[in-house]
């Protein structure tokens, strides 16, 4: 049989000392499992034994458990369940739960493998789809992996987040790959559903959800362009991430192809549990408890072995309890031999699969390489410089200043002043400032509308503040009167005074830049009157 999906995890009580018997209350949840699957598809009755026994609810399905427990009160229930497939009967699902408990502690696992019962070269058709016994304890019990909780729902991550989110992706302790999504910068929504697909990934994956853009430049500024997340893209960042920090092995799904993808939130959900489940399957190895309770059942296996053998050979062995006594002893056997040889055809599977991803993947780099290649070959000695409005990564101020009034259109004036000021400055990060362009035309939206409206916006320097931006709605009088002509702006022979700016960077001039606007109540507009390098200011150092 092929393993193609597993997961596992520690289970605790939700209120820890409140009498819980968490391995007795899994063992009842993966049989209600069973029970409600049959009665929902078949209409039948099904009870799952709770011991060791094995029945066949209707032809061609079986169920089988298996308990066992130590002199030491460790304790293993497992129950195997296989049954043909739908749509295509020829395939056979076995599906697996196992409760391990020692102590106060409890481990459960679920692992689905397919088979085929007869050789038949065919396409295989099947829709996996994530056991519902996994939601059910991720929402029952404190289920944890790795020292985090496995959640039922996307996380919310908001500019305050970003820090504890980046260092949890660098986490050398991190054991499940992260998947986030940003959301498009004008209509603030994701593209697929992050609900859904955390629902299928439940856990397999730990999914979060960007509050909206800003968080998203954020992301950028601690993490950098190649392997930060925007625009309604959704991107995978694998466990090790500092070990690999390649931005293609964290590969970012665009926002052009997670439309393709999501026809529906079922598709993309369905897409990325095909995308991550096998490498559970191929990672799968059993958790520290589980292999402690398994160790110390053939232990006590080859010490009732030897107990059996020394009583055959003083001949004070009763024959009655003796022939049970062997039977048994022969079944465990075979049933621990049973499990090795499926533990060695997973490994097979697993080591030729591995081989395969090892050969795509070279052939990744190997495209990829050719790309970067054609990339450079394209735009060497070409100055006019295309920019991608739907993914800006503007190069000087003047790039930032040209793709926002494009962008923003329909809410950004930009003064001839701008436009030279911005030809002029040599800021070191010009993304920066076609982020506070874009801030500037939603503020721009809000005032209008909340005046429209008759209503408050609120502060504005709060609604700047929110997106990260510093906002100073005027100068000092000492500024004024000293340097006051240098904030005088133009544009077709129009001349005035702009005071309201916000201020990006710090440190010296050269490393700061200003923007100088107005808020237009009449249109909804913007009018950028200067963008450029830090205007002189009382006080400064010369």
């Amino acid at each position: 049989m092929r393993l193609i999906y597993a997961v596992q995890f520690r289970v605790d009580p939700v209120q820890p000392g409140h009498g819980m018997d968490v391995p007795q209350s899994a063992r009842a949840m993966a049989c209600a499992w069973i029970s409600k699957w049959y009665k929902s598809r078949k209409d039948l009755d099904v009870t799952v034994p709770e011991s060791s026994l094995a029945i066949e609810p209707i032809p061609g399905h079986k169920i089988q458990v298996a308990s066992q427990s130590t002199v030491g009160g460790e304790w293993l229930w497992e129950v195997g369940w296989t049954y043909p497939g739908d749509p295509d009967p020829s395939l056979m699902w076995h599906s697996t739960c196992i409760v391990a408990s020692k102590g106060s502690h409890t481990e459960v696992s679920i692992t689905v493998r397919i088979a085929s019962p007869a050789y038949v070269i065919s396409p295989l058709y099947f829709v996996l789809k994530r056991p519902q016994i996994v939601k059910s304890l991720a929402e029952s019990f404190v289920c944890t992996l790795g020292g985090r909780s496995v959640l039922s729902g996307p996380q919310p991550v908001g500019l305050e987040d970003v820090g504890s989110l980046v260092e949890y992706l660098r986490s050398e302790d991190r054991c499940r790959p992260v998947v986030l999504f940003s959301r498009e910068p004008f209509s603030e929504k994701c593209l697929a559903s992050p609900a859904r697909c955390a629902d299928s990934l439940v856990g397999l994956a730990d999914v979060f959800v960007m509050n909206d853009k800003w968080v998203s430049f954020q992301l950028t500024d601690m993490l950098g362009r190649d392997l930060s997340c925007f625009n309604g893209s959704v991107r995978t960042y694998w466990p090790k991430m500092s070990a690999t920090p390649s931005p293609s092995l964290h590969r970012r799904l665009s926002e052009h192809e997670v439309q393709r993808i999501a026809v529906s939130d079922e598709a993309f959900a369905s897409y990325m549990l095909r995308r991550i489940a096998p490498l559970s399957a191929y990672r799968f190895t059993e958790l520290p408890i589980t292999k402690e309770v398994r160790a110390a059942l053939v232990s006590e296996g080859q010490v009732e072995s030897l107990r059996l053998k020394k009583q055959i050979e003083a001949g004070s062995a009763e024959k009655g309890q003796l022939e049970k006594d062997v039977l048994g002893v022969i079944e465990a056997n075979d049933a621990l031999r049973a499990k090795l040889k499926d533990a060695e055809k997973d490994r097979d599977d697993a080591q030729l699969r591995v081989l395969e991803l090892d050969e795509e993947l070279r052939l990744l780099k190997e495209n990829l390489a050719e790309i970067g290649k054609y990339r450079e070959t394209n735009q060497q000695g070409s100055d006019d410089r295309a920019i991608d409005d739907d993914d800006p990564d503007p190069k000087s101020v003047l790039d930032a200043l040209v793709v926002a009034s494009r962008k923003c259109s329909d809410r950004l004036h930009i003064w001839e002043s701008a436009r030279d000021a911005a030809t002029d400055s040599r800021f070191r990060r010009p993304v920066d400032v076609y982020r506070a362009l874009v801030a500037i035309a939603e503020v721009a939206k809000e005032y209008h509308d909340s005046r429209t409206a008759r209503r408050s916006m609120g502060p504005i320097d709060q609604a700047f503040e929110k997106r990260g931006l510093k906002y100073s709605p005027g100068e000092s009088q000492n500024t004024m009167n000293m340097y006051g002509k240098d904030r005088v702006f133009s544009n077709a022979g129009e001349r005035r005074q702009f005071v309201r700016h916000l201020t990006l960077g710090g440190g010296d001039r050269e490393n700061c830049a200003q923007i100088y606007f107005e808020l237009h109540e009449s249109n909804g507009k913007a009018i950028i009157a200067y963008c450029g390098l830090h205007l002189p200011y009382y006080g400064m150092r010369t």
